[in-house]
């Protein structure tokens, strides 16, 4: 087995492309995150880049786009001490992983024999992949978000992030990262009652056929009104009409109301995947 590490993204997606293509459900963050930059100010606005070879062919890929988790969607589990010794010689410090549970609990647990440091999961989410699509009956409309819109989603995106997710943003922050996204072809829809937005999603630009949903984020006071169902169906359908042959989506695992919303419209459950975190000592 050999490591090859690189420093330019498109050299690295030359190499790892085929890995990811295999199956694009289950590389859903690798392709929305990767290829979208090519060609853009973002180019460069990546960490490691590691791709996995035996006897010249290329059998696996990781990649971190800080301040995200490293990706291990495309590691092999045969290459988890490989890489994890790799990782300790180049980011000693890496705060997290993220990949399909297996994968990513024994990468931390290769992780802290190298390093003495334990490790947690601090989330475990679902994939979800959109079979036959089915609109809820809901009140209200969607409509796509422009830069009118950006102060009210850097809003909604922080407090996406700190309730959803446990991360806190600051404002400035979720502002960029939003117009980030928008720069890689992301389309953010509004749902709206008599023109006042009560909800939003969010999905990427189709990359080999997939497009992922996310940022689904109704606030507390507009709740319990099947608006969140709303607007994911009708993203889910944009996503569709602008060329997607899979529409994926990610759920937080003990969240019971996103994981039922999600079934109701038609997405199946893929497997599941955790983020860790890594140097959990004192």
């Amino acid at each position: 087995m050999e490591l090859r590490t690189h420093t330019d993204l498109g050299e690295f997606w030359a190499v790892a492309r085929p890995v990811y293509l295999a199956h694009p459900a289950a590389h859903t963050i690798a392709l929305a995150a990767l290829e979208p930059r090519l060609g853009t100010p973002h180019q460069d606005d990546v960490g490691v880049l590691i791709t996995v070879h035996e006897q010249d062919a290329v059998v696996g890929a990781v990649f971190r786009t800080p301040p995200y988790p490293l990706g291990l969607s495309g590691l092999p589990i045969s290459a988890v001490p490989a890489v994890a010794a790799k990782m300790r010689e180049l980011e000693p410090d890496l705060p997290a992983v993220n990949g399909p549970t297996a994968v990513a609990e024994a990468f931390a647990e290769e992780w802290q024999t190298l390093s003495g440091q334990p490790w947690r999961v601090e989330r475990g989410e679902r994939l979800y992949r959109l079979g036959t699509l089915v609109p809820p009956v809901v009140r209200g409309a969607a409509r796509v978000a422009g830069e009118q819109d950006v102060k009210l989603l850097s809003l909604w995106r922080k407090d996406f992030f700190a309730n959803v997710l446990g991360v806190d943003l600051g404002l400035a922050t979720s502002e960029a990262g939003l117009r980030q996204a928008l720069e890689m072809g992301t389309t953010v829809l509004l749902w709206e009652i008599d023109g006042q937005p009560v909800s939003c999603a969010q999905a990427t630009k189709a990359v080999a056929g997939m497009s992922r949903v996310s940022f689904v984020y109704t606030p507390p006071e507009q709740r319990g009104n099947g608006y969140a169902s709303g607007v994911t169906a009708a993203m889910s359908r944009w996503a569709i009409d602008a060329g997607a042959e899979c529409v994926v989506l990610f759920t937080v695992i003990d969240n019971p109301v996103s994981n039922a919303i999600y079934q109701r419209i038609g997405y199946q459950p893929v497997h599941d995947t955790a983020n860790v975190l890594l140097r959990q000592g004192n």
